[in-house]
């Protein structure tokens, strides 16, 4: 199984091999989040 195929299948991975690429997906979505949070607050900041 690939990591692509791990992180689009991540709720249906039970297996050790997705273990790790699961939890690296779930703190890159964590990451993005947060960016994303963080580049709208500057936004609406700079506009107010």
């Amino acid at each position: 199984m690939t990591s692509s195929q791990c992180v689009a299948d991540r709720n249906n991975c039970n297996n050790e091999e997705c273990e790790a690429y699961y939890v690296f997906a779930k703190i890159d979505d964590a990451i993005n989040n947060a960016v994303n949070s963080i580049t709208i607050k500057d936004m609406v900041n700079e506009k107010l």
